[in-house]
């Protein structure tokens, strides 16, 4: 590897550097640098109150989710099926990689949305120090694409304009007869929840009660038990989103047993090797293949901020410890 004698580049004992000294070689990494390449994953949104579902407590750390079946609900009266049945006999456990697979989208649409609606769906979220900072500097004429693997549309609010998105975007979704778009904003009337998490579990709860009168004919809501009340309330609540024509839609994220789009393959690819700065940051990179991106880099320089190492080792690197977007916001641009 051939190094100039002036040019920014990372050895070993950087990781040994103070965390002052790291801002620094990262501010000198970010001037000098003529093209960028940000890849990012769930962890540039955790400081826009978005959870890393793949840390501690997330909803792919080893979790079993029971799931309602509407189209047996009738069916089963509440009796044991198999052992995947819980004892009250009529939800079934699956983990959050069955859940959002296609071919879990595909069998059990309502159950999917459920899921899909209370674990996925941020729209209320801002833009953090760490989307700002990205669109501020492309602003001020530095040549940023961004590779995200977060689907929350966070960095085209904060401004930006060059991102690829490798696992799709919540805002986008389209029918799968016709393939008429919708817009988020657009699908969620048949959410028909409201934004707030508090207010949505009132609302929840209220039509728990109105379900429980309704079944039990009095007004004492006696005679019908909790679980059966969940049921019901979730075959009434939880709607599946369709088309005027009758289809379902589908949001544009990339699920469990599908392909990544292949434009933004290449996009991503193409970006990776012609930059001269790659910024790794907020991903563990245990996600494939999108962690594998990360090999078609061909330059000497390249940084991870995290706030844990990654599980696999990619080379060269400037590591800073520490959240993403406060890393960022030091960057002098």
């Amino acid at each position: 590897m051939n190094k100039r004698k002036n040019d920014a580049v990372m050895t070993d004992s950087d990781f040994d550097l103070d965390l002052e000294h790291k801002i620094k070689l990262l501010n000198k990494l970010v001037m000098q640098s003529k093209k960028i390449v940000f890849f990012g994953g769930a962890g540039v949104s955790t400081e826009s109150g978005i959870p890393d579902f793949r840390s501690a407590g997330g909803i792919y750390d080893n979790r079993r989710y029971r799931q309602y079946h509407d189209d047996e609900f009738h069916k089963r009266h509440f009796t044991k099926d198999d052992d995947l049945i819980d004892p009250h006999g009529f939800y079934e456990t699956y983990t959050a990689e069955d859940i959002l697979s296609r071919s879990f989208f595909e069998t059990h649409p309502r159950e999917f949305f459920r899921f899909y609606r209370d674990n996925m769906l941020y729209p209320n979220a801002e833009p953090n120090a760490a989307h700002k900072k990205l669109a501020h500097m492309e602003n001020r004429g530095k040549d940023v694409t961004i590779v995200t693997q977060n689907i929350d549309g966070l960095h085209q609010k904060a401004g930006s304009k060059k991102v690829i998105e490798l696992h799709g975007t919540v805002w986008s979704n389209h029918c799968m007869k016709c393939g008429r778009k919708y817009h988020l904003n657009s699908i969620r009337k048949a959410f028909d929840l409201p934004d707030d998490r508090a207010d949505r579990q009132d609302k929840i709860n209220e039509r728990i009660l109105f379900e429980k009168a309704a079944v039990s004919g009095d007004e004492g809501l006696s005679g019908i038990s909790d679980e059966q009340i969940h049921a019901i309330a979730g075959e009434w609540e939880w709607e599946v989103p369709r088309c005027s024509c009758g289809g379902i839609i589908k949001p544009d994220v990339v699920l469990y047993g599908e392909m990544l789009n292949s434009d933004a393959v290449e996009a991503a690819l193409k970006a990776i090797r012609e930059c001269d700065l790659l910024i790794i940051a907020g991903t563990s990179l245990t996600v494939y293949p999108a962690a594998e991106f990360i090999r078609a880099y061909r330059g000497e320089n390249s940084v991870y901020i995290n706030l844990t190492e990654p599980d696999t080792p990619f080379g060269e690197r400037l590591m800073i410890k520490g959240k993403v977007g406060e890393v960022l916001s030091l960057i002098k641009v």
